[in-house]
C-alpha cells in the first residue's frame, strides 16, 4: 500500500518537480556564470602584472625578485587561461541543461494535488 501511495504521490508533483529542477539548473547557470567571471577578471589582474613586468625585463631594470615574479605569474596566467576554457565549456553545457528544464517545466500542468498544496500548504 506505501509503494502504492508514493507511485501516486509522485505522478502527482510532476510539475513541482519540473520546477524544480529548472530551479535548480539556472541557479548552477548562473554559479557558473559567477566563477568565469571572477576566473576572468584574475586573468586581467595577472595579464597586467606581466605586462609590467615584461616592460621592466624589455628596459633591463628588472631585479631577480621580479623575474622570479614574471615566470610564476606566466604560469598562473597559463593555468587561468586553462580554467576559463572549461568554465566557459562547462557554461554552455550548463546554459543548454537550464534551457531544458525550463522548456521541460513549461510543458508540466500543475495536478489539482499540487494546486490545493500551493494554495493551502
Amino acid at each position: 500500500a506505501f509503494a502504492a501511495f508514493k507511485a501516486w504521490d509522485y505522478s502527482q508533483h510532476g510539475f513541482t518537480r519540473a520546477q524544480k529542477d529548472a530551479e535548480n539548473a539556472s541557479s548552477e547557470y548562473e554559479n557558473v556564470k559567477s566563477n568565469l567571471q571572477s576566473l576572468n577578471s584574475e586573468l586581467d589582474t595577472t595579464k597586467s602584472k606581466i605586462q609590467e613586468l615584461e616592460a621592466l625585463q624589455d628596459n633591463g631594470t628588472i631585479t631577480l625578485a621580479q623575474e622570479a615574479e614574471l615566470e610564476n605569474l606566466k604560469e598562473t596566467n597559463n593555468e587561468l587561461e586553462r580554467q576559463v576554457a572549461i568554465q566557459e565549456s562547462l557554461l554552455k553545457i550548463k546554459q543548454e541543461a537550464s534551457a531544458q528544464a525550463a522548456l521541460n517545466a513549461s510543458k508540466q500542468q500543475q495536478t489539482y494535488t499540487e494546486a490545493m498544496e500551493e494554495e493551502y500548504g
